[in-house]
């Protein structure tokens, strides 16, 4: 019995070393996404993509392009059948836009209207977004929507 609590007592400073360092590491993986955020999101400022992929197959509409824009400190804008703006946050790998505005046009494809109350829904529940190269990607509740750059004429 002696050496088993003489080795705890022993070992308690190990033990709370460890259970100190366990609890920092959260904190740490927090501040790298948080750094990651802050890239990302200055790889982002004052780009805009055009949608060319959606679930996988190629996105084409007879409308104008289906566009994303990031201003500065991730303000979006973007149109689908109606235009739309609002401010992002990312956390993480995590773009959401809660307070998006929108206009209300009729549109006449009733699969665009739907898939743009399905991606106005995407940003205000929060997309996982991902830049790679020059494909911007967001994801989340079973949809994907791929972004190329818009080309500027000229």
């Amino acid at each position: 019995m002696k050496t088993k609590s003489g080795f705890f007592r022993a070992g308690r400073p190990l033990l709370l070393f460890v259970a100190v360092l366990c609890a920092c590491a959260p904190l740490a993986d927090r501040d790298q996404g948080d750094k990651g955020a802050a890239l990302l999101a200055d790889a982002l400022r004052g780009r805009s993509f055009v949608l060319s992929e959606l679930d996988g197959a190629p996105f084409k509409t007879a409308l104008r392009p289906a566009e994303l824009t990031f201003g500065e400190d991730l303000r979006l804008s973007g149109a689908l059948c109606n235009r739309f703006s609002g401010q992002a946050e990312l956390q993480g790998g995590l773009l959401r836009a809660e307070q998006l505005l929108s206009t209300r046009m009729l549109c006449l494809d009733a699969g665009l209207s739907a898939l743009e109350a399905d991606f106005l829904r995407l940003l205000r529940q929060g997309a996982e977004l991902s830049l790679q190269g020059e494909q911007l990607t967001l994801r989340g509740a079973g949809r994907s929507f791929v972004y190329r750059p818009r080309k500027t004429p000229g």
